[in-house]
């Protein structure tokens, strides 16, 4: 059988224009190519730093790790560029731990499982403050500031959220198990971003 999988930052690569298709294809057909590339940037700055943050952590801990692309993950966030609600999950991290008792397994799966989600809520917080301390300049280019943030804002929250999820493969599945409190607090934080978007 032919392997399918794509690994590091070639996998990481086609991940990014994926997930900028899901969420930004209606500029692409709209013609507005400038806010096409704010979501290419917003993509790299929300999508990137999650999974690089489950690697190097993974690798903290005494573990190897990789990107991988997945072929049944990345076809179904193509096919979410049809819908508002967007699935993002076209990759993950690949982790192998030289530990063989369940117990130092679950601990390294629910720690590198945070990160990512943990990632996402800060990013999304900063961009958040920044967003705000702009709205009231105006031009050209603090408009597409302003658009790159707000994509920025929306990606975290909803990588955190999706990623938090009780649902393996998720992150939250493996978090849950661990520590529902972390969870919890995690799974509120990344919800709490998503209502202030929707009311705000």
């Amino acid at each position: 059988m032919i392997n399918m999988r794509v690994y590091g930052s070639s996998g990481l690569a086609i991940s990014i224009l994926a997930i900028s298709m899901a969420v930004g294809l209606r500029y692409l057909l709209s013609g507005y190519l400038n806010s096409f590339l704010v979501v290419v940037l917003a993509t790299i700055l929300a999508y990137v730093p999650h999974e690089l943050m489950h690697i190097a952590v993974a690798r903290r801990l005494g573990c190897l790790s990789t990107y991988t692309l997945d072929p049944v993950g990345l076809v179904l966030t193509l096919m979410s560029s049809a819908f508002p609600i967007k699935i993002i999950m076209p990759g993950y991290v690949i982790i192998s731990a030289p530990y063989y008792d369940s117990f130092t397994r679950r601990k390294i799966e629910a720690i590198t499982a945070s990160v990512g989600p943990l990632t996402n809520i800060a990013i999304g917080l900063g961009a958040l403050l920044l967003q705000l301390m702009l709205t009231e300049v105006l031009s050209y280019y603090v408009t597409l500031i302003l658009l790159l943030l707000q994509v920025i804002v929306q990606l975290s929250a909803w990588i955190a959220f999706f990623n938090l999820l009780p649902i393996p493969p998720l992150d939250g599945s493996k978090i849950i198990t661990w520590s529902p409190l972390t969870w919890g607090a995690m799974f509120t934080s990344s919800i709490g971003l998503m209502l202030y978007l929707l009311l705000f």
